[in-house]
């Protein structure tokens, strides 16, 4: 219907040795068959899972298909949800722009955002405005 449509979709990135998770899905092949052109690969705890992100990248014909998704959020011993300190936010999408340039980045959950992230992003590494650019 529409062919410049980009199509993405959020997971948990399998590597290469790794089969479907139990719903099914395997974003690898679907990258492979260009069903999908960007694949969010949720990245939600504390310390960014970059050497998984790598291994997936590095078996896949498109590595800037794979996109890190980090969290803004934490999960306290009882549970609550609640907004991540600023700084590891912002630390969490610099280090993302360092580590894959020009590949784009995101963030997860949007509810949390909170004026400690948004100005923590807008002095490190939004303090410029931004061109979005897809590679296909």
């Amino acid at each position: 219907i529409n062919p410049d449509l980009i199509v993405s979709v959020d997971g948990h990135v399998h590597g290469p040795e790794s089969a479907p998770d139990s719903s099914g899905r395997n974003e690898r092949p679907w990258i492979e068959a260009g069903w999908v052109d960007v694949v969010y690969n949720m990245d939600y705890g504390e310390h960014l899972r970059f050497g998984h992100v790598d291994t997936v990248r590095a078996a896949v014909s498109r590595p800037e298909a794979i996109v890190d998704l980090p969290g803004n959020y934490e999960r306290t011993d009882t549970g609550k949800v609640i907004s991540r300190a600023g700084q590891l936010v912002a630390d969490h999408i610099s280090y993302c722009q360092r580590k894959w340039p020009g590949n784009g980045v995101g963030l997860y959950l949007y509810s949390l955002l909170n004026e400690e992230q948004i100005e923590a992003l807008r002095a490190g590494p939004f303090a410029e405005d931004a061109t979005p650019r897809w590679v296909r």
